[in-house]
């Protein structure tokens, strides 16, 4: 009952013009907001990047200081994925990896502990990863 008087109340906003005086905050989620998100994230992809094996190999033998090989692995086919033409940082995120192994073991533990040799990653603003292949990784995937 809670979810459906929740969700009720979402699609309401979802309607309701920005600066209607029935806006409940300043931060409502609105259709336009999505239908603007959606657009600028382009078309939806059902494609799977698959790491060449040689470089799995490689990849089996570092030391990954805790971290399973597939979470390493899914880290880096995401951003080869996802990599821009015009930047070598992409935004990671982390809460859908969380959602997608099922619990906070990534955002916890394994995020931290990917080595540098791995992923650099930026400062975190905000709650925002951004995260780029190392030089080493990059020189393997070319190779």
């Amino acid at each position: 009952m809670r979810f459906t008087r929740e969700w009720k109340s979402k699609v309401r906003q979802l309607q309701i013009p920005i600066f209607d005086r029935r806006t409940k905050g300043a931060w409502i989620l609105r259709f336009d907001d999505i239908l603007a998100d959606a657009l600028d994230a382009g078309s939806l992809r059902m494609e799977e990047y698959v790491l060449p094996e040689s470089f799995v190999e490689q990849l089996k033998k570092t030391d990954l200081n805790g971290v399973p090989l597939e979470v390493a692995s899914d880290v880096i086919c995401y951003y080869l994925a996802n990599q821009w033409e015009d930047t070598e940082w992409i935004v990671l995120p982390v809460a859908s990896f969380d959602c997608w192994y099922g619990n906070t073991n990534f955002s916890r533990k394994w995020l931290n502990r990917l080595p540098n040799t791995i992923i650099e990653r930026a400062p975190q603003r905000y709650g925002i990863c951004r995260i780029r292949l190392s030089r080493e990784v990059q020189a393997q995937l070319k190779a």
